[in-house]
């Protein structure tokens, strides 16, 4: 057995932990809380047969379980009911029966759950007043675990696309109401409203309160402005990219690379450490006044929401931004240059 006290092993154990006191060992888990993440979440189809109401859970496909062909995605296997029951899901039974001949989908997410909840009794007694199981529908248990006050819940281009054709929610209210950190992707308002150059802050406004209103009590909305998961690590797969997304300066991202990675004095001496801001960003904004109108409209029919707080932001992962900052000190190190962003 290896020597704790040798350096590559001095920080990675504390033989110690259990003989400290309960109370520093639940301070240090409260410390040890994981930060504010970033939760893609799914939307999954799964049967209408009562019987495959399910777990929709992170490393698993959802799976068909009736042996119905008139349902829909039936796959003719035999029904074997249903699976991983608790105590607290009995009483959902009664509406997923009501709703038999209804489209039942389950929310998913490749976000794994928070780790302190798998630790230890006492890590998942801190950890569990934060994470709640969350985003349950009619046709699957609530799985994701979620932070209501922290983590941004990040809406896929399917869900919005449901929301404004059928103006149905999906997320139960009182799941809604809860969340406070929400963002969605610029390309996905701009799908939704194929909006013009014209006309385009006012329709996006517009779109932006059908979606506040749902979650009303959101306090930041966050606009993906480019994805740059991919560029950090091709060969890592989605999953492992979405288990470390950050926001990041929505700048060009391709032009400051380069630039950082020039060693020709006359590039250099041109952009001089400037950081130029993304022609995306800089085209498609938003009309917060034209919001706020829409937000007193609504409160007059008694539909109560606020508006957030607006951030533009590219979507990346630790490795790319370490690996940037990493480029960027080398640049302003070898050139002189500080590095400034142009608004």
């Amino acid at each position: 057995m290896e020597d704790a006290s040798t350096p590559d092993n001095a920080f990675n154990s504390f033989p110690l932990f259990r003989k400290l006191h309960t109370e520093i060992r639940l301070m240090i888990w409260e410390m040890a809380t994981n930060d504010p993440r970033i939760v893609k979440i799914n939307i999954c189809p799964i049967s209408r047969c009562k019987h495959a109401m399910v777990r929709v859970r992170s490393d698993t496909v959802v799976p068909d379980r009736c042996q119905n062909h008139n349902y829909p995605y039936s796959n003719g296997n035999t029904c074997t009911g249903i699976l991983d029951m608790l105590p607290q899901d009995i009483q959902t039974l009664g509406t997923v029966g009501s709703r038999i001949h209804d489209e039942q989908f389950g929310f998913r997410s490749e976000v794994d759950p928070p780790s302190l909840l798998l630790v230890c009794k006492e890590s998942y007694a801190i950890a569990s007043k934060r994470y709640k199981r969350a985003f349950p529908s009619v046709g699957a248990f609530a799985e994701t675990y979620f932070d209501y006050e922290r983590d941004v819940l990040s809406l896929p281009l399917d869900y919005l696309i449901r929301l404004r054709r059928t103006e149905d929610p999906l997320i139960a209210q009182s799941e809604a109401c809860k969340i406070q950190n929400l963002s969605l992707s610029l390309a996905s308002v701009q799908r939704l409203g194929r909006i013009s150059d014209d006309d385009g802050k006012l329709r996006r406004s517009l779109i932006l309160s059908k979606i506040i209103a749902v979650f009303c009590n959101v306090k930041r909305l966050t606009i993906e402005v480019e994805d740059h998961r991919r560029k950090s690590d091709e060969k890592r797969s989605l999953r492992e990219l979405n288990m470390e997304l950050e926001w990041f300066e929505p700048i060009e991202v391709a032009e400051a690379l380069a630039m950082f990675k020039s060693t020709e004095a006359q590039y250099t001496d041109l952009h001089r450490g400037l950081l130029r801001e993304s022609e995306e960003r800089l085209r498609l904004d938003l009309d917060k006044k034209f919001l706020s109108n829409l937000m007193l409209g609504d409160l007059k029919t008694g539909v109560v929401w606020n508006v957030p707080q607006i951030q533009w932001k590219h979507l990346v992962t630790t490795t790319f931004k370490t690996k940037f900052e990493a480029l960027k000190k080398e640049y302003e190190l070898r050139t002189g240059f500080i590095c400034h962003r142009i608004h």
